[in-house]
């Protein structure tokens, strides 16, 4: 990302930081002397979320601090209110204005039927509908120039014959974890 606003701080919230390519985003911006960049780690588990902030704010280039906070994707009730608390903390100047959104976390449940606290299937209510709801939230404090970058797999790319073959019939089916002909058919 260029500097637009050269000489101003800048936060960029990454989702599933603590771990993985969003660990390694952090860590490229942390190092980046294109700042200075305040950079949130927002992930599930708290303490891991504290432990890979403590790893990288060790490996940050000066005026380039990193914040842990929590956030599940999980639960939308969760997304709202980790989004008013940013906004409070953007708002009230604790952080610098928000110009990046890195959309990283995610899940897969494979053949498990396991559901959100809102009843979704959960690859389906992490990877999409918590990220979803997450930009919505986050819409009214992004600043221009500003990016919203998600990250995805092709785990669900039946084209190469790698990870998971579809098992839905459509996304409303998807959203209740209901398997379709695919997964009837591996499950018998």
């Amino acid at each position: 990302m260029s500097n637009h606003t050269t000489g101003k701080a800048r936060t960029v919230v990454i989702t599933g930081g603590n771990s993985g390519l969003g660990y390694a985003c952090a860590q490229v911006l942390l190092a980046s002397t294109d700042g200075p960049w305040h950079v949130v780690i927002a992930s599930r588990d708290a303490a891991r979320t504290r432990a890979a902030v403590d790893a990288l704010a060790a490996g940050a280039a000066a005026g380039n601090p990193v914040t842990a906070m929590v956030l599940d994707l999980a639960s939308l009730a969760a997304v709202r209110s980790f989004g008013a608390e940013l906004t409070e903390r953007l708002t009230s100047g604790e952080l610098p204005p928000l110009h990046a959104l890195v959309c990283n976390a995610g899940l897969q449940m494979g053949a498990m039927d396991t559901r959100t606290a809102d009843g979704f299937e959960s690859t389906f209510g992490v990877n999409h509908l918590g990220h979803f709801a997450l930009v919505n939230e986050l819409l009214p404090v992004l600043k221009a120039p500003s990016r919203v970058v998600v990250v995805s797999s092709d785990t669900h790319n039946p084209g190469p014959r790698q990870g998971l073959a579809p098992a839905w019939n459509d996304p409303r089916a998807l959203a209740r974890g209901e398997l379709g002909a695919a997964a009837a058919k591996d499950n018998a």
